[in-house]
């Protein structure tokens, strides 16, 4: 699915491109793979251990977990002088990460090899974000850097594919597949460079701070009907308030950046809803 995305990826903006839609992407040179590579390499670590986290526990406390990745970008943010949040934006923060320690003291299928993965995760995902801002900042433009980190993962995961028996399994199933099916493949590969897209725009115009918080909004949704339909989580009354404090705690964080949007999200940023991550 991953190299279907990036395939996709390459040729809709190639030709979006011809057609004079958009401006043409930077020229590959010395630069501009340097400053993509370490992106790449972020993204396929950070979607690795994504999906390992995933299968590793259950989707509410996965969901409530990777809000730790939030207080991560804000302090990468901080370090690196990208953005200085204000006090409810700092208080909210710790809200989310507050509830997510009282959902885990008491999760009853604890996991720490899972755990560690997910904490990873975060890591990796606060690091991608606020790198992605510094190359935002004038280093290369959204077209280029969509174009390249897709580019250079495709040529880091096809051989991987091959060399493992993956694209045969894939082919396949795809032969063997139902119209539905293929279709959801189709429509899952063309999301993704549009998801992507989104991110980067939601990063440039906001901070990657608000870019991560407006992505876990949408995991308040997926945190509640994981607890009705995952079918692997352990209810605690305990554990259900800390998961409860900390998708309210994303709530105000959003609200905070909505009210200062004259002034930022977080201390000079404009708030602009790009929903989607």
């Amino acid at each position: 699915l991953a190299c279907c995305q990036f395939i996709v990826t390459c040729i809709a903006l190639m030709i979006l491109v011809a057609l004079g839609i958009l401006e043409p992407m930077a020229y590959p040179k010395y630069s501009t793979l340097r400053f993509a590579a370490p992106l790449t390499a972020l993204y396929l670590a950070d979607v690795t251990m994504g999906l390992s986290a995933t299968g590793a526990i259950s989707l509410p406390m996965f969901t409530c977990l990777r809000r730790a990745s939030i207080p991560m970008t804000m302090l990468l943010e901080r370090w690196s002088g990208q953005n200085k949040p204000k006090p409810i934006i700092v208080l909210s923060v710790w809200g989310m990460v507050g509830g997510a320690i009282v959902a885990a003291y008491d999760d009853l299928a604890f996991d720490a090899k899972a755990y560690l993965t997910v904490f990873i995760n975060d890591a990796l995902t606060a690091s991608r974000g606020v790198y992605v801002k510094s190359l935002l900042g004038g280093k290369l433009d959204k077209v280029s850097l969509l174009f390249y980190n897709a580019t250079l993962s495709l040529a880091l995961l096809a051989p991987y594919v091959f060399l493992n028996g993956h694209f045969a399994a894939c082919r396949t199933w795809f032969y063997s597949a139902d119209l539905s099916r293929r279709f959801a493949l189709l429509v899952s590969s063309s999301l993704g460079p549009i998801l992507q897209y989104a991110i980067f725009l939601c990063t440039q115009h906001n901070s990657a701070l608000t870019t991560t918080v407006v992505g876990a909004l949408k995991n308040i949704f997926t945190a509640y009907f994981g607890m009705i339909l995952g079918g692997d989580y352990a209810y605690s009354l305990l554990n259900f308030t800390g998961i409860s404090i900390s998708c309210a705690a994303s709530l105000v964080y959003s609200y905070a950046a909505i009210i200062n949007r004259g002034g930022g999200g977080g201390g000079g940023d404009t708030f602009v809803d790009c929903s989607i991550e």
